[in-house]
């Protein structure tokens, strides 16, 4: 399809040491045996040459697998919508305006505090041609 564009990705990792830290730093310890999933998903719609919108959603899990407390005991949500705007399309420039969300939610249980962070971006994307 000229005008729709789908891509979704899937990553699985299962660790016996925590290379990310994420679940390290959250249960201060050291991890052992952690498990990472996540899904991204992302929607591209141009309906003119010189313009672009997309969406973009996330979820990551993270666990510990031998503690039942700590089993996908922190789920990330992260999300976009952009508009891009190409003002030459013989040069690798765009502007856009996108808003980007994040929300951290952890399970009952573990004494931390789930979190939301928000903003919008203004943003000129030039790609300098050097060779």
């Amino acid at each position: 399809m000229k005008k729709w564009q789908l891509f979704v990705d899937y990553y699985g990792a299962w660790e016996d040491i925590d290379r990310h830290g994420i679940v390290t730093a959250n249960v201060r310890s050291t991890a052992k045996k952690v498990a990472y999933n996540s899904v991204i998903s992302e929607l591209h719609y141009q309906p003119a040459a010189h313009l672009n919108l997309f969406v973009t959603g996330a979820v990551e899990k993270a666990s510990l697998r031998k503690v039942e407390a700590f089993r996908n005991f922190r789920t990330s949500y992260t999300y976009q919508a952009a508009v891009q705007w190409f003002p030459d399309l013989t040069q690798d420039a765009r502007l856009s305006l996108a808003y980007i969300g994040k929300s951290v939610k952890y399970k009952d249980g573990c004494d931390l505090e789930d979190c939301n962070n928000n903003r919008i971006e203004l943003s000129l994307i030039y790609r300098i041609k050097i060779f």
